[in-house]
């Protein structure tokens, strides 16, 4: 008895698994599929368990296993641990969004810098799964302020502005150095700009507009005399007659003694007459060629001149403008343009080679005088023939701020245009002159364009007349 001898034992759990025996039941472990069943041949269990394969947005080692251990993918936060349970594992893994300073869908997917910021972002697997070296672009040359981003200001004596963008340099700048202005002369406000010979005074950069101030001035003597001691006014006032100026526009009087103490002033007028509504036969031509070589006196401006200072102009914006196609020379360098009802386009040194084109020729042209004037000729200047101009209208602003329509008769020309290559059958887009009655200091080209597909023009020639140029006499 017991007539028998038995070896037969419980097989335990094999590799991957756990549990007290096979008989019992095994279960794979965390991280593994598959399952584990008792059998009557040798191991006496068949298993399945499997190491599960690293989940979405993480992956491991040499080994990509849960078991082995899986770390998220760079650009994600979180964790992933093994489970006993189907999927057998439990992921955290989540995408970082963009960090400060930069846009974008995520960190995985890819951020950029925000406009004025250069640097770049890139994923990592550590915290906090991102490397980020945006930083705010510091203000360019000729400009001033903490960085780009809090707004740069353009220096004193320049004329633009700055904006930021998100290419580089990560900013766009159309700061130029304003020409020096009437009455004076030199390179430009910033190198510094001397009063022309019979003025006095000095020209100053300043950074609001029109970015300098100017004492220059021609103070001439128009009248001499004496006022007669009047404790208590009484009597006609006395008239200095000023024998000899005329075409006056300003008047200054200066006091050069006086009675006692300090004497005193009780009343002064200028008075005129011989007034002509007729504007004065002179003329001063303005070339209006590019954003760094305006009339003297005249500035571009930054959008529209209307609301900004006075003698500004523009016609799209500043960084369209340019002379890269100028190689030895303008055509405009060695022949007159054209001739339009007596009126020559010669500008072979005057602007030169200082001449420009634009490549936004697509855009009204607008002028805004300090004085109210009347035109009475505007030539567009074309790139070459196969470019041509045409307009749609001049026009003028009236009092109440509508634009009107000038009367003007717009009309092709046929003349050099600027390109050395031009033939002379370039066209020229003119106006003669406006109405009577059109007189304001806002004028503008409406509907200006190249009819080929490029949008290139290259500047205007505007004969100005003054709208009331008043004879006076300071009596």
């Amino acid at each position: 008895s017991p007539f028998y001898t038995s070896t037969c034992s419980a097989v335990a759990c094999p590799a991957n698994s756990r549990g007290a025996s096979v008989v019992v039941g095994c279960s794979c472990d965390a991280g593994y599929s598959g399952s584990v069943s008792a059998i009557s041949t040798s191991p006496f269990f068949t298993s399945s368990c499997s190491p599960v394969t690293c989940p979405a947005n993480s992956a491991g080692g040499q080994v990509n296993n849960v078991p082995a251990g899986c770390s998220c993918n760079a650009g994600y936060s979180g964790a992933v641990s093994a489970t006993s349970s189907s999927p057998f594992y439990s992921s955290t893994c989540s995408i970082v969004a963009c960090p400060a300073n930069s846009v974008g869908a995520n960190v995985p997917t890819g951020c950029s810098c925000t406009t004025g910021y250069s640097g770049s972002v890139s994923a990592i697997t550590t915290s906090p799964f991102y490397s980020s070296t945006c930083f705010a672009v510091a203000c360019p040359v000729n400009s001033r302020g903490s960085s780009v981003v809090a707004g740069c200001s353009c220096n004193a004596g320049y004329s633009g502005a700055v904006a930021a963008i998100t290419t580089s340099p990560f900013y766009s700048s159309t700061c130029f150095a304003v020409a020096c202005p009437g009455n004076s002369r030199g390179a430009s406000v910033v190198a510094g700009c001397s009063c022309n010979a019979g003025y006095s005074g000095a020209v100053s950069a300043v950074t609001r507009s029109p970015f300098y101030t100017s004492t220059c001035s021609n103070w001439q003597t128009g009248a001499t005399g004496s006022l007669v001691k009047c404790q208590n006014i009484q009597g006609s006032p006395v008239k200095i007659t000023n024998a000899h100026a005329s075409n006056v526009r300003y008047v200054k009087f200066t006091t050069t003694s006086y009675f006692s103490a300090g004497g005193g002033l009780n009343y002064f007028a200028a008075c005129t007459t011989g007034t002509s509504d007729q504007a004065s036969n002179t003329a001063s031509t303005l070339k209006f060629v590019a954003p760094d070589a305006n009339p003297p006196g005249w500035r571009y401006a930054s959008s529209n001149p209307s609301s900004e200072s006075c003698n500004s102009w523009w016609w799209g914006p500043s960084g369209n403008w340019n002379r890269n196609e100028r190689g030895g020379g303008w055509k405009l360098q060695s022949v007159v343009g054209i001739t339009v009802d007596g009126t020559s386009l010669d500008w072979r040194t005057n602007p030169g080679s200082s001449a420009s084109q634009t490549y936004a020729a697509d855009n009204d042209i607008i002028l805004h005088f300090c004085d109210a004037v009347t035109i009475q000729q505007l030539i567009a200047v074309p790139w070459h023939q196969g470019h041509p101009l045409q307009a749609t209208q001049l026009q003028y602003r009236d009092s109440s701020g509508t634009w009107q329509n000038s009367g003007a008769t717009g009309a092709k020309a046929s003349g050099y245009g600027l390109w050395s290559g031009t033939s002379s059958t370039a066209q020229y887009w003119t106006y003669g002159a406006a109405s009577s009655t059109a007189v304001s200091k806002h004028w503008r080209v409406q509907g200006m364009k190249d009819t080929s597909v490029h949008s290139r023009g290259c500047g205007l020639q505007v004969p100005q007349w003054l709208a009331h140029q008043i004879q006076q006499v300071i009596q």
